[in-house]
């Protein structure tokens, strides 16, 4: 995962970089998650939501992230 988003992190400053990489981990995992044929069903026949959300330890609070999950990667 680091390795795929190596160009997406080399340019932040050093602080900045893990939080950042837990974010692009949460959005592909949502992405990931929206391809399971039983979940894209649920999706497209429920209304299902799929949720992305992660704890930033500098503003302490959870930061809820959009993915474009109908973009296939």
């Amino acid at each position: 995962m680091r390795f795929a988003c190596e160009n997406k992190l080399d340019d932040l400053p050093l602080e900045q970089r893990d939080g950042r990489f837990v974010e692009l981990n949460v959005l592909a995992q949502m992405v990931f998650l929206r391809s399971y044929p039983e979940v894209a069903n649920a999706v497209e026949t429920r209304g299902l939501k799929i949720h992305g959300i992660v704890y930033d330890r500098r503003r302490s609070e959870a930061v809820r992230l959009e993915a474009d999950l109908e973009r296939p990667e």
